[in-house]
């Protein structure tokens, strides 16, 4: 490799040295809450960008997903027996299938590295939603004693 070539990846590696001009977007490193309130200022400022078109699908799944939340806080706070409880969390259940199903695509568009890390937080919620039910599970079992 020459030594250009060799320069452009070390300041690309680096991610507190910019890179040289022409190269991609510096992006400084963030850590803990820093990088979880840049990231929510970043979702927030791609929602109101005229560029950013979304399919009528897309407000649909998210009006399903509230639905989701309703049916969940039915399933909680009402006390109609084991099959009107279990019903509602059916539903979401089956909404949320449908949500995720619905934006796999986001797969498709992006590079390999991207796709990675989408599945990885993808797998991260996953086993955060797991550990919440059973935190939710287990508290539920000792107030009701």
């Amino acid at each position: 490799m020459a030594d250009t070539e060799m320069t452009a990846m070390q300041a690309t590696a680096d991610a507190k040295t910019p890179p040289a001009s022409g190269q991609a977007e510096f992006r400084p490193t963030r850590g803990g809450l820093k990088n979880v309130l840049a990231a929510y200022k970043h979702i927030r400022g791609a929602t109101k960008a005229a560029a950013v078109k979304q399919r009528t699908f897309d407000h649909v799944t998210v009006g399903l997903v509230s639905l989701g939340l309703l049916c969940m806080a039915i399933a909680i706070w009402f006390d109609w027996g084991p099959i009107f409880r279990v019903l509602p969390l059916i539903v979401t259940n089956i909404i949320l299938f449908v949500y995720l199903a619905h934006r796999m695509g986001i797969f498709l568009s992006v590079n390999a590295r991207q796709a990675m890390i989408f599945w990885q937080v993808l797998l991260g919620a996953f086993w955060l939603g797991i550990t919440c039910g059973l935190l939710v599970m287990t508290c539920s079992l000792f107030w009701t004693e």
